[in-house]
């Protein structure tokens, strides 16, 4: 029997060797979040676009949406081997300088196209410590 899914998380994840995959992996999201979630603000650098400094992206959802965070949420994209180191720093980069974006009122969301084994400990441990 053939997998019904058009893309696995194993492609996922060896298509994050590539040197395509860090400018397109924000095309893909954008485009997932805007086919799925009622968005009114969305800015995803891509392409060129990722080697400006600051949030990869930046989205407001203004109702409840299973894949989206309601209300702000700043966006860090990445397609390295060590999604956690990735995403730890990202994370620790805007603690210190949250870029003009409220930490209180905005929801934090790591994307990765790779196989992350560990990443919901990883959430629940960024959870535990607080907003």
């Amino acid at each position: 029997m053939s997998n019904p899914e058009l893309v696995t998380a194993l492609d996922l994840d060896q298509w994050s060797e590539s040197l395509a995959a860090k400018s397109t992996l924000p095309v893909l999201v954008r485009r997932l979040i805007l086919a799925t979630a009622h968005v009114t603000e969305i800015s995803m650098r891509a392409r060129e676009g990722v080697a400006v400094p600051g949030w990869d992206g930046q989205v407001r959802c203004d109702v409840d949406d299973p894949h989206v965070p309601r209300g702000a949420s700043g966006w860090e994209l990445g397609t390295s081997r060590e999604p956690r180191h990735k995403a730890q720093s990202d994370m620790h980069d805007r603690i210190l300088d949250p870029q003009g974006v409220d930490p209180k009122t905005t929801t934090y969301v790591a994307v990765t196209s790779r196989i992350w084994r560990d990443r919901d400990n990883w959430r629940d441990a960024r959870r535990a410590d607080g907003p």
